[in-house]
């Protein structure tokens, strides 16, 4: 069996790396930013070009892992922020060149691919990624890239695969997007897929706007501004016990949330207000975000209202996701006693036991109380939560690999790109 590699790209990051038999890599070698910019490529290899053709200009000039690619990538959609395209938006593939000048990136260059001696690849998908796209990664994996085989398979359903359970709820709380997911036997019951209408970038924009308002941005350009309003975020951010101790605080604090230091209790313990998040420009102005700010930056996944959207919250979401597939016989609600909250949102302080917190007081009498699932001991490390859909499907790229369940090469040749959908649900 040859080695397959498995791809989980995101809006904001791109995860790359290998699945053996034996030893497996735990995490990702390749984590860098799903961002490429416009700059003109360098000319490619000469056995590059005459593999690929005169599309391999565009990712010759590929940087390695942790910095920002290089594609002429010319008038494509993505979303764009200081020079920077980002190719995926929202679980969505804008921008098939940029993401295809980081793949050649992270197989030829990070995880030494030779020109004729590719391997295979399993690609972790968002969710609600039509039947075109899919084709269109098939047909850049084959006729591109010359990959062996080749497999599809949705990230919350791979996200469980590593916690080696077959059916739970999945709450991925992403960069580009939040999306809830009730997996039963190893298949998304899409009926009651959920999606927020924001994600952790429209709160990075939220705390940009803090900072704008304040007259702290002045002269900053719009990378810089986002790469600060990020890390304040991620520094502040906090999630109050309830909903109650949240406007208790606000009313202590003027509409903002917590005094530095001051407590709240919850079923999990205290949560206590993080140190004050600081950022210091290259100019050597520091920005900073008071604590009491960081409760309402988690708060606006259980009140949307605060960035101005209308709707539910994400506990009301995941119970509507819960409630509309519950199975009467069973009295198996969307397999609330299993919930997975993954995805770099799932790193804020005391947010997934709030979340469930909220599911459990609004639960019907009549279906299993909401409970969040622990990551097992062999999967402590700091980063699982962001790499659970990648260490799934390192997983279930051994079984595949084993079983002759990829989609190869021959059968892309007579099938085209349809072909994928005969194997991959």
């Amino acid at each position: 069996m040859d080695t397959v590699c498995v791809i989980d790209y995101g809006s904001r990051t791109f995860r790359a790396g290998y699945c053996y038999s034996f030893p497996s890599d735990e995490e990702p070698r390749v984590v860098t930013p799903c961002a490429v910019t416009e700059e003109p490529d360098p000319a490619p290899p000469n056995g590059l070009q005459q593999q690929h053709g005169d599309r391999a200009g565009s990712s010759a000039g590929a940087s390695t892992s942790g910095q920002h690619t290089h594609s002429n990538c010319g008038q494509q959609k993505g979303r764009r922020v200081g020079g920077l395209i980002y190719p995926v938006h929202r679980g969505r593939l804008e921008h098939p060149e940029g993401l295809e000048v980081l793949l050649h990136s992270a197989f030829y260059e990070l995880l030494g691919w030779e020109v004729d001696q590719e391997g295979s690849v399993v690609i972790a998908e968002p969710l609600f990624v039509s039947r075109r796209e899919r084709e269109l990664m098939a047909q850049l994996m084959f006729e591109h890239f010359n990959v062996n085989g080749l497999y599809f398979q949705d990230q919350a359903t791979l996200a469980l695969y590593a916690l080696g359970m077959l059916s739970g709820m999945v709450i991925d709380i992403g960069h580009g997007k939040v999306d809830v997911s009730v997996v039963a036997d190893g298949q998304v019951v899409y009926a009651s897929a959920r999606r927020l209408p924001f994600a952790g970038v429209d709160i990075t924009r939220y705390v940009a706007d803090l900072l704008a308002s304040r007259g702290l941005t002045e002269g900053l350009d719009p990378l810089t501004l986002e790469e600060a309003a990020e890390s304040l975020k991620e520094q502040a951010a906090v999630a109050a016990a309830s909903g109650e101790e949240y406007a208790r605080l606000s009313r202590s604090n003027g509409g903002g949330a917590s005094s530095s230091g001051e407590k709240g209790g919850s079923a999990n313990g205290e949560v206590q207000a993080r140190p004050q998040a600081s950022y210091t420009l290259p100019d050597g102005r520091t920005l900073t975000l008071d604590p009491h700010e960081g409760y309402q930056l988690a708060e606006v996944f259980l009140d949307p209202s605060i960035l101005g959207f209308d709707g539910p919250g994400l506990a009301e979401l995941a119970m509507e996701a819960a409630t509309s597939s519950f199975d009467p016989v069973h009295k198996r609600a969307g397999h609330l006693s299993d919930i997975l909250i993954c995805g770099g949102g799932s790193l804020i302080p005391n947010l997934p036991e709030r979340i469930v917190a909220e599911m459990r007081a609004l639960a019907p009498t009549n279906v299993p109380e909401p409970t969040l699932l622990t990551m097992p001991e062999y999967l402590q490390g700091p980063h699982t939560c962001l790499h659970a859909a990648w260490i799934g499907g390192s997983v279930l790229a051994r079984v595949l690999g084993h079983q002759g369940l990829l989609v190869n090469k021959g059968e892309y040749d007579e099938f085209g790109p349809a072909s994928v959908h005969r194997k991959c649900a």
